[in-house]
């Protein structure tokens, strides 16, 4: 593999579209308005220092190409959109153990899981909604969210959750602070012990408990 060390960062700017091959990148990462981010199949790219996407109209940011993004313990991978427009992770599949932060500042912001593409919300991992109007969704085909860490809101945000399959594992913790976590659409199962220190609302889809415990902050 490649490891990217160095005091700059790496931005893709311009509409670019990058393949990826076992890379470990210990510098800031940056993809900008319509850039493709390919990561080849059985392939892993590590943000070592952490990875941001910039959305803008029209013009979404893309991860692609069936292999797996690393997002490491104490970094962070910032999504940002100011147009109501996603980030789009197909046929990939994400291992958190830091932070995914939402952070879309306009309504109908959305991270789709497309595809077969799988987030692995690790033990000890966060998501992170941080402003209001922003969903983790699925667009096209199944996408899966597997969570063993925290799902958390700030600000009085909602943490919006509308995938295909939500699997609430054992060691969940749902945080809304002032807002709540929203379960909207599609299959979920909860098992294990579930921590909530928040409001966890079950509006729509189905709703499956397997061996449950449920634990207040």
């Amino acid at each position: 593999g490649v490891t990217l060390n160095g005091t700059g960062s790496v931005v893709h700017d311009g509409a670019v579209t990058v393949t990826m091959n076992d890379v470990t990148a210990n510098v800031p990462y940056a993809l900008t308005s319509s850039d493709t981010l390919t990561l080849a199949a059985g392939k892993t790219f590590t943000a070592g220092s952490g990875m941001t996407t910039n959305s803008t109209f029209f013009a979404p940011v893309t991860i692609t190409g069936g292999g797996t993004l690393v997002i490491p313990t104490a970094q962070t991978l910032l999504f940002n959109s100011n147009d109501t427009q996603p980030l789009y992770l197909n046929n990939v599949t994400v291992n958190n153990a830091g932070t995914f932060q939402l952070n879309g500042t306009t309504g109908n912001n959305a991270v789709q899981l497309n595809s077969g593409a799988v987030f692995n919300n690790q033990l000890g991992g966060q998501i992170l909604f941080s402003q209001p109007g922003n969903t983790f969704t699925t667009g096209a085909g199944v996408g899966t969210l597997n969570n063993s860490g925290t799902i958390a809101a700030s600000g009085g945000a909602n943490a919006l959750l509308a995938m295909g399959v939500f699997n609430a594992n054992d060691g969940s913790i749902f945080a809304g602070g002032a807002g709540s976590v929203i379960r909207s659409a599609g299959s979920s199962a909860y098992n294990g012990d579930l921590t909530l220190s928040s409001a966890l609302r079950l509006t729509g889809g189905t709703q499956k408990t397997v061996p449950l415990r449920v634990l207040h902050a």
